[in-house]
Formats: C-alpha cells, structure tokens, sequence
C-alpha cells in the first residue's frame, strides 16, 4: 500500500467560525469547520475518493458570543455619534475593557476597518454599548475584542451607515 504524499490531500475553509445551533446545544463553538477529501483504498487496491466535514469546536461557556448589533435609529448616520448596542454572552464584567469595530472589503479589493469609541460593558456579560464612527458605506462586518479575546458572532452580523443627507443647495449669482 502506497503512503500519500502531502500533494494528494487537501484541506479547503468553507466557512468562517460560527456558533451553530447544533453545536450551541452542546455547549460548543465552532471555531473551524473544514471539507476534508480523502481516498480510501482498499486490501485490493480499490479505491474512493469522498469530502468528509471536519469541525474544530471549544467550550463556549467561557468565550465571549455576540448575538445581535443594532444601532438607534437602524443605519448609523455618516457623522457618526449614535449609540450602538451589542448583546451576547460571557461579555465580562461592566467596567471591563471591551472593543469594537466594524470591516469591509470594497469593490476594488480594499479593506477597510472604522473603530468605535466610548465602548462600555453596561450589562455584566450581556450588553456593550459603543459610540458610531464617522464613515459611509454598507455591508460592514461587526467585530467585538471582549475578556482578552475576539469575540464569536452566533450569526452573521453587519451593520451600515445611512446614505448622506443634503439639507439646502444654493447658488451664488
């Protein structure tokens, strides 16, 4: 029987970490989930080839989990300045250091991130409540850095800013 070298296997990410429901029910979060394709031979010499899911999982009592980000008002207005809130789970305890900020990745392939400020734990290791950036755009994924760890989206969770607003135009004769 032949022993595989490294080029006859490989190892694709299909997806970023999650926290699934099924995993959720057992107290784990999925940290990496990958397909896997592996060929089997058999005493014969017959072989076949299948993709088996490989899921790297923790124990998500102790890792910071975010459920929801809304902003007063939905969209965030391009000044910046609104209230924002983030709800979730092993947050840590109010007065406790906590970050977040929000990335995108533009049409051109540029990424670009736009940090909040003013973020408290204001609930113990439920809330945080940030204040908005300026910026503009849409689709920004939200990140949040809680108890000296990023923290995990139990689902995918974006936010935007309003388009601009134009008050008055005037003309000068």
């Amino acid at each position: 029987m032949a022993t595989p070298s490294p080029s006859d296997w490989s190892i694709t990410p299909s997806f970023s970490p999650y926290l699934s429901l099924a995993a959720a029910q057992q107290g784990l979060l999925v940290r990496a989930e990958y397909i896997v394709e592996v060929e089997a031979m058999d005493s014969f010499g017959a072989s076949d080839t299948r993709d088996i899911r490989l899921v790297i999982a923790a124990n998500a009592s102790n890792i910071p989990v975010i459920r929801s980000a809304t902003c007063v008002g939905g969209a965030m207005p391009t000044q910046g300045g609104t209230v924002c809130n983030f709800t979730g789970t092993g947050l840590g305890a109010v007065g406790g250091a906590v970050q977040a900020w929000l990335t995108r990745t533009d049409a051109g392939g540029q990424a670009h991130r736009v940090d909040f400020s003013g973020c408290a734990i204001v609930e113990d290791s439920t809330e945080i409540e940030c204040i908005s950036p300026e910026g503009y755009g849409t689709d920004f994924d939200v990140h949040v850095f809680a108890q000296n760890q990023e923290a995990f989206l139990a689902q995918q969770l974006q936010l935007r800013y309003a388009p601009p607003a134009v008050d008055t135009v005037s003309t000068s004769a």
